[in-house]
């Protein structure tokens, strides 16, 4: 039994050029409409994620590399979890040069 469906948006959902699909919206509807919960996980932030999704499609949204789920349509947030800042802190204590550039979810 299938309960859940995910997908990425980049290379999965988005064509070359940055566009979903045109059948998203209709397979989000005939998945939620054969009792399966579709969602979009993607390592990109909501809003950039909310922007390629589109504001019709009823969908939750996994976001920041899994820190995050959000309701697609309203933004409400379901789920969040943030880096602390002594983890913050620890993990940025690694770079001796100031070189590396990351995405840490964190929230103050």
């Amino acid at each position: 039994m299938i309960k859940m469906v995910s997908m990425d948006l980049d290379e999965t959902l988005l064509t070359t050029d940055k566009v979903i699909t045109e059948s998203f919206e209709s397979f989000v509807k005939k998945l939620k409409s054969n009792n399966i919960i579709p969602v979009v996980a993607t390592g990109r932030e909501y809003y950039s994620a909310h922007k390629f999704v589109g504001n019709k499609v009823d969908i939750d949204l996994i976001c920041n590399n899994g820190n995050v789920i959000r309701d697609n349509l309203s933004g409400k947030v379901h789920y969040v979890n943030p880096i602390s800042d002594e983890d913050l802190k620890r993990v940025m204590a690694f770079d001796d040069n100031d070189k590396v550039f990351t995405s840490l979810h964190i929230e103050r």
